[in-house]
Protein backbone atom coordinates (compact mmCIF):
# COMPACT_ATOMS: atom_id res chain seq x y z
CA UNK A 1 0.00 0.00 0.00
CA UNK A 2 1.59 3.51 -1.03
CA UNK A 3 1.19 5.75 1.78
CA UNK A 4 0.13 9.37 0.46
CA UNK A 5 2.31 12.77 1.36
CA UNK A 6 0.58 15.42 3.48
CA UNK A 7 1.08 18.92 3.10
CA UNK A 8 3.40 18.27 6.43
CA UNK A 9 5.52 16.48 4.39
CA UNK A 10 6.36 19.26 2.16
CA UNK A 11 6.34 21.89 4.57
CA UNK A 12 7.60 23.10 7.47
CA UNK A 13 6.30 25.64 10.32
CA UNK A 14 8.79 27.87 11.52
CA UNK A 15 7.21 30.35 14.66
CA UNK A 16 8.09 33.63 15.96
CA UNK A 17 9.92 35.06 12.77
CA UNK A 18 10.39 38.87 12.76
CA UNK A 19 9.32 40.51 9.61
CA UNK A 20 12.88 41.78 9.68
CA UNK A 21 13.98 38.31 9.47
CA UNK A 22 11.01 36.93 7.13
CA UNK A 23 12.23 39.71 4.52
CA UNK A 24 15.87 38.70 4.59
CA UNK A 25 15.25 35.10 4.54
CA UNK A 26 12.97 35.69 1.47
CA UNK A 27 15.38 37.82 -0.25
CA UNK A 28 18.50 35.30 0.54
CA UNK A 29 16.20 32.39 -1.32
CA UNK A 30 14.10 34.46 -4.13
CA UNK A 31 15.53 32.82 -7.08
CA UNK A 32 14.46 29.35 -5.61
CA UNK A 33 10.60 30.20 -6.62
CA UNK A 34 10.33 30.13 -2.60
CA UNK A 35 6.11 28.91 -2.06
CA UNK A 36 5.41 30.65 0.97
CA UNK A 37 2.81 31.75 3.59
CA UNK A 38 3.94 34.65 6.48
CA UNK A 39 1.09 35.52 9.06
CA UNK A 40 1.90 37.70 12.26
CA UNK A 41 4.86 35.34 13.10
CA UNK A 42 4.15 32.12 11.92
CA UNK A 43 6.36 31.30 8.11
CA UNK A 44 5.25 28.08 6.47
CA UNK A 45 7.94 27.15 3.71
CA UNK A 46 8.94 24.23 1.48
CA UNK A 47 10.91 21.95 3.56
CA UNK A 48 13.52 21.20 0.99
CA UNK A 49 14.87 23.31 -1.76
CA UNK A 50 17.46 21.72 -4.12
CA UNK A 51 20.00 23.70 -6.43
CA UNK A 52 20.89 26.10 -3.15
CA UNK A 53 23.84 27.59 -4.01
CA UNK A 54 27.06 28.04 -1.24
CA UNK A 55 26.28 31.44 -1.70
CA UNK A 56 22.86 32.21 -1.15
CA UNK A 57 23.09 29.02 1.75
CA UNK A 58 25.52 31.34 3.08
CA UNK A 59 23.26 34.06 2.90
CA UNK A 60 20.28 32.50 4.45
CA UNK A 61 22.62 32.18 7.55
CA UNK A 62 23.18 35.37 8.05
CA UNK A 63 19.45 36.37 7.27
CA UNK A 64 18.75 34.63 9.94
CA UNK A 65 21.14 36.00 12.75
CA UNK A 66 19.96 34.32 16.29
CA UNK A 67 16.45 32.81 14.79
CA UNK A 68 17.63 29.01 15.55
CA UNK A 69 16.46 27.12 12.26
CA UNK A 70 17.39 22.88 12.34
CA UNK A 71 18.60 22.27 9.27
CA UNK A 72 21.38 20.59 6.84
CA UNK A 73 22.73 21.39 3.98
CA UNK A 74 24.20 18.97 1.48
CA UNK A 75 26.07 20.26 -1.42
CA UNK A 76 22.81 22.26 -3.04
CA UNK A 77 20.13 20.24 -1.29
CA UNK A 78 18.56 22.72 1.44
CA UNK A 79 16.15 20.69 4.43
CA UNK A 80 14.39 22.54 7.07
CA UNK A 81 12.89 20.94 9.92
CA UNK A 82 10.41 22.13 12.90
CA UNK A 83 11.12 19.99 16.21
CA UNK A 84 8.70 18.10 17.83
CA UNK A 85 8.00 18.42 21.69
CA UNK A 86 9.25 14.85 22.10
CA UNK A 87 12.36 15.88 20.02
CA UNK A 88 13.47 18.77 22.39
CA UNK A 89 12.44 16.96 24.73
CA UNK A 90 14.85 14.18 24.83
CA UNK A 91 17.52 16.58 23.10
CA UNK A 92 17.00 18.69 26.35
CA UNK A 93 17.41 16.03 28.83
CA UNK A 94 20.51 14.14 27.36
CA UNK A 95 21.95 17.45 27.02
CA UNK A 96 21.62 18.22 30.34
CA UNK A 97 23.12 14.80 31.35
CA UNK A 98 25.95 15.72 29.97
CA UNK A 99 26.23 18.82 31.47
CA UNK A 100 25.42 17.96 34.65
CA UNK A 101 27.95 14.51 34.45
CA UNK A 102 30.63 16.86 33.67
CA UNK A 103 30.36 19.62 36.04
CA UNK A 104 29.99 17.19 38.53
CA UNK A 105 33.11 15.25 37.36
CA UNK A 106 35.33 18.41 36.43
CA UNK A 107 35.26 17.10 32.87
CA UNK A 108 36.21 20.70 30.77
CA UNK A 109 33.70 20.95 28.04
CA UNK A 110 32.63 23.78 25.72
CA UNK A 111 28.84 23.61 24.86
CA UNK A 112 27.94 25.59 21.49
CA UNK A 113 24.36 24.21 21.81
CA UNK A 114 23.05 24.37 18.30
CA UNK A 115 25.58 26.34 16.27
CA UNK A 116 25.51 26.05 13.12
CA UNK A 117 28.83 24.09 11.59
CA UNK A 118 29.53 24.60 7.93
CA UNK A 119 32.62 23.85 5.77
CA UNK A 120 33.41 25.52 2.15
CA UNK A 121 35.80 22.84 1.56
CA UNK A 122 33.04 20.25 1.55
CA UNK A 123 30.02 22.61 0.69
CA UNK A 124 28.23 21.14 3.70
CA UNK A 125 26.60 22.56 7.07
CA UNK A 126 24.17 21.81 9.70
CA UNK A 127 22.79 22.65 12.78
CA UNK A 128 23.35 19.75 15.53
CA UNK A 129 20.84 19.37 18.23
CA UNK A 130 23.69 20.05 20.47
CA UNK A 131 27.57 19.78 20.27
CA UNK A 132 30.13 19.46 22.21
CA UNK A 133 34.12 20.21 22.54
CA UNK A 134 35.31 17.58 25.10
CA UNK A 135 39.09 16.16 23.89
CA UNK A 136 39.54 19.45 21.93
CA UNK A 137 38.09 21.68 24.50
CA UNK A 138 41.82 23.41 25.13
CA UNK A 139 42.05 24.18 21.12
CA UNK A 140 39.00 26.71 21.00
CA UNK A 141 39.42 27.83 24.76
CA UNK A 142 37.83 31.46 25.06
CA UNK A 143 36.93 31.69 21.28
CA UNK A 144 33.14 33.13 20.79
CA UNK A 145 33.09 32.28 16.95
CA UNK A 146 33.09 28.86 14.76
CA UNK A 147 35.40 29.37 12.42
CA UNK A 148 34.66 27.68 8.93
CA UNK A 149 37.45 24.95 8.19
CA UNK A 150 39.59 26.41 10.73
CA UNK A 151 38.78 25.24 13.87
CA UNK A 152 38.44 21.99 14.60
CA UNK A 153 35.16 20.16 14.39
CA UNK A 154 33.44 19.37 17.67
CA UNK A 155 33.81 15.96 19.37
CA UNK A 156 30.28 14.93 20.17
CA UNK A 157 27.01 16.01 18.58
CA UNK A 158 23.58 14.64 19.62
CA UNK A 159 20.84 13.84 16.99
CA UNK A 160 17.76 13.52 17.97
CA UNK A 161 15.29 12.15 14.65
CA UNK A 162 12.12 11.30 14.84
CA UNK A 163 11.38 12.45 11.17
CA UNK A 164 13.40 10.32 9.53
CA UNK A 165 16.23 12.13 8.16
CA UNK A 166 19.27 10.66 10.41
CA UNK A 167 20.67 8.87 7.32
CA UNK A 168 20.72 11.95 5.18
CA UNK A 169 22.02 13.99 8.15
CA UNK A 170 24.98 11.26 8.83
CA UNK A 171 26.46 11.92 5.86
CA UNK A 172 26.67 15.86 6.53
CA UNK A 173 27.66 15.01 10.18
CA UNK A 174 30.89 12.75 8.18
CA UNK A 175 31.49 15.66 5.54
CA UNK A 176 31.91 17.57 8.58
CA UNK A 177 34.35 15.23 10.07
CA UNK A 178 32.77 15.16 13.69
CA UNK A 179 33.77 11.71 15.15
CA UNK A 180 31.01 11.00 17.60
CA UNK A 181 27.68 11.10 17.23
CA UNK A 182 24.78 10.20 19.83
CA UNK A 183 21.43 9.24 17.78
CA UNK A 184 18.14 8.87 19.40
CA UNK A 185 15.31 8.15 17.11
CA UNK A 186 12.58 8.42 19.65
CA UNK A 187 12.69 5.39 21.01
CA UNK A 188 16.34 4.09 21.32
CA UNK A 189 20.02 5.87 21.89
CA UNK A 190 22.96 4.95 19.48
CA UNK A 191 26.60 6.02 19.84
CA UNK A 192 28.40 6.13 16.31
CA UNK A 193 32.09 6.83 15.74
CA UNK A 194 33.29 8.14 12.20
CA UNK A 195 35.51 5.50 10.49
CA UNK A 196 37.00 5.91 7.28
CA UNK A 197 34.01 8.64 6.21
CA UNK A 198 31.37 6.72 7.64
CA UNK A 199 29.34 6.06 11.08
CA UNK A 200 29.85 3.02 12.90
CA UNK A 201 27.78 1.86 15.73
CA UNK A 202 30.05 1.37 19.43
CA UNK A 203 29.46 -0.12 22.39
CA UNK A 204 31.06 2.58 24.95
CA UNK A 205 31.79 6.49 24.16
CA UNK A 206 34.72 7.97 22.86
CA UNK A 207 34.91 11.09 24.91
CA UNK A 208 33.05 9.19 27.83
CA UNK A 209 34.05 6.39 27.90
CA UNK A 210 32.71 4.70 30.74
CA UNK A 211 29.23 5.34 29.38
CA UNK A 212 27.13 2.97 26.95
CA UNK A 213 24.17 3.85 24.92
CA UNK A 214 21.85 1.79 27.27
CA UNK A 215 23.29 3.17 30.31
CA UNK A 216 21.38 6.99 28.95
CA UNK A 217 18.36 5.09 27.91
CA UNK A 218 17.67 3.51 31.11
CA UNK A 219 16.76 7.15 32.74
CA UNK A 220 15.79 8.78 29.72
CA UNK A 221 12.68 5.78 29.64
CA UNK A 222 12.29 6.72 33.28
CA UNK A 223 11.77 10.33 32.38
CA UNK A 224 8.08 10.29 32.75
CA UNK A 225 7.93 8.56 35.91
CA UNK A 226 10.48 10.88 38.42
CA UNK A 227 10.60 15.12 37.83
CA UNK A 228 14.26 15.83 36.04
CA UNK A 229 16.03 17.17 39.14
CA UNK A 230 15.53 13.89 40.50
CA UNK A 231 16.36 11.92 37.36
CA UNK A 232 19.46 13.73 36.85
CA UNK A 233 20.81 13.41 40.12
CA UNK A 234 20.29 9.63 40.31
CA UNK A 235 22.37 9.77 36.85
CA UNK A 236 25.28 11.89 38.29
CA UNK A 237 25.38 9.50 41.05
CA UNK A 238 25.04 6.33 38.65
CA UNK A 239 27.99 7.75 36.29
CA UNK A 240 30.39 8.67 39.34
CA UNK A 241 30.08 4.90 40.00
CA UNK A 242 30.33 3.90 36.81
CA UNK A 243 32.88 5.71 35.86
CA UNK A 244 34.86 4.78 38.79
CA UNK A 245 34.67 1.00 38.46
CA UNK A 246 35.62 1.51 34.77
CA UNK A 247 38.53 3.30 35.57
CA UNK A 248 40.19 1.03 37.79
CA UNK A 249 39.63 -1.82 35.22
CA UNK A 250 42.25 -0.54 33.03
Amino acid sequence: MIQQATTDDFYVLLPGVSWETYVAVTDALARYHLRHTYDRGLLEIRRELVGVSWEDYQALLAALGDYSLPHFYDDGTLVMMSPLKIHDWIKSLVARMIEAMTLSMRIPVQTIGTTTITSGRSLRGLQPDEAYYIQSEIRVRGSDVFTPDVDPPPDLALEIDVTRQSERKLKVYAALRIPEVWQHDGTRLQFLRLVKGKYKLIKRSIAFPWLEPSDLQMFLDRRGSKNETDLLLDFVRWARKRRRLYEGRI
